[in-house]
């Protein structure tokens, strides 16, 4: 079983316990699962665990057109944005 498969059942654990569901977290786990996106590293940075609860609350209040490059974010952030904006 791959590192990515792993922490998108994590991911799928932790929020099936928690009532207040990121409305994002599809998108996201489809976005890590999808082998067309090779830029995906091979392990998920404990930054990126950290920050991913800020990070779903910058987009629901200001949405991906918002979200800036520039800005302090894991990479893989930005990655997510632009799959999202390319599905959409």
């Amino acid at each position: 079983m791959s590192a990515i498969v792993n922490k998108v059942s994590l991911w799928r654990l932790f929020y099936s316990k928690n009532i207040k569901k990121p409305k994002i977290l599809d998108s996201w786990l489809n976005y890590l699962e999808d082998d067309i996106n090779n830029e995906i590293p091979k392990t998920i940075t404990y930054d990126t665990w950290r920050i991913f609860p800020q990070f779903v609350e910058f987009i629901q209040l200001n949405g991906y057109q918002s979200y800036d490059d520039n800005e302090a974010w894991p990479c893989l952030f930005g990655g997510f944005v632009e799959y999202y904006q390319k599905t959409i």
